[in-house]
């Protein structure tokens, strides 16, 4: 009788579980244990029978308390009990090689901001403006903020990314005594920023848009044009955070904005950043950010990446 294993491969992005499938290739039980020696690697289940059927097996690693270096340790899949075998022991040796690497955190500005001015006649934006703005000015007048980082020009080849979040400033509010959600979605076309520019308390108003500026209708103006009026992005969401008071605000980490990094580094292609909205039913419940070009350099966004 034969026992097969199949699953068992390289991987050249770091991991934290693996699998592989095994089974008897002929007829009646086999019985079989999965035998480790290191106590950063787990498999489960550790035992089974296969009458045929594929049993996958789950490997998982727990590198937590290793320190950075390389670490090797060996699978002794066992099986015995094979029908017509006479009681001769099968066994298979599934090498096991995990790297550690130096855990760094990486804190980046933003290389592109914007904010949008919801308007049918006029392209408005703040591209090397100050300020971002989120949220509604006046009835079924909105602002949506743009933020994006360069994560492959920044984090070294071959990165493992565990962990992702945002921090922004809150320099001002319509009410700063009333709570907003501001909520991250992830942009699926790229846009730009461009020349326009205007401080507070003008930026609530926006200024003609430059060349390749974000607004309302353009992605860049004014050559591409939005899918949808407002910007294009995904309805999943990334992270959203309470802000009420003048402050730092942090967003994440959570699993999707992980995600979002994670793609972004791997494929530069789809880094289009986020946008971020604020409760667009709330009448003159507008946020203001310090943008990436504010003059207080600690009170610009920052991409926090471990």
């Amino acid at each position: 009788r034969d026992l097969i294993v199949t699953g068992v491969q390289t991987c050249a992005l770091p991991i934290s579980s693996q699998s592989f499938d095994v089974w008897n290739a002929g007829t009646g039980p086999l019985e079989f244990a999965v035998i480790e020696a290191c106590d950063w690697l787990r498999v489960s289940p550790d035992q089974g029978e296969s009458n045929g059927e594929h049993v996958p097996i789950a490997v998982s690693f727990d590198t937590s308390r290793l320190d950075p270096g390389v670490y090797s340790c060996a699978l002794v899949l066992a099986a015995s009990g094979v029908a017509g075998g006479g009681g001769l022991g099968l066994s298979v040796t599934i090498p096991v090689t995990v790297e550690v690497g130096v855990k760094n955190v990486l804190s980046l500005e933003p290389v592109v901001d914007n904010t949008l001015y919801q308007t049918t006649s006029t392209n408005l934006s703040n591209g090397s403006g100050p300020t971002l703005l989120t949220g509604e000015v006046t009835t079924k007048s909105w602002r949506r903020g743009l933020i994006g980082f360069n994560l492959k020009g920044e984090l070294p080849a071959n990165a493992f990314i565990t962990d992702a979040q945002l921090d922004m400033t809150l320099l001002g509010a319509a009410d700063p005594a009333a709570t907003g959600t501001v909520s991250l979605y992830r942009v699926t076309k790229a846009w730009g920023e461009g020349t326009s520019s205007v401080d507070i308390p003008d930026d609530i108003d926006g200024t003609n848009a430059a060349r390749y500026d974000a607004a309302w209708l353009y992605a860049e103006f004014n050559t591409i044009t939005w899918a949808k009026q407002g910007g294009d992005y995904d309805s999943t969401l990334t992270a959203k955070r309470d802000v009420q008071q003048e402050g730092v605000y942090t967003w994440g980490p959570t699993d999707r904005m992980l995600e979002d990094v994670q793609s972004w580094y791997l494929n530069s292609k789809t880094n289009f950043g986020w946008i971020f909205l604020s409760t667009e039913t709330v009448s003159a419940g507008w946020k203001r950010f310090a943008s990436s070009e504010n003059a207080t350099i600690a009170s610009r966004p920052h991409l926090t990446v471990t």
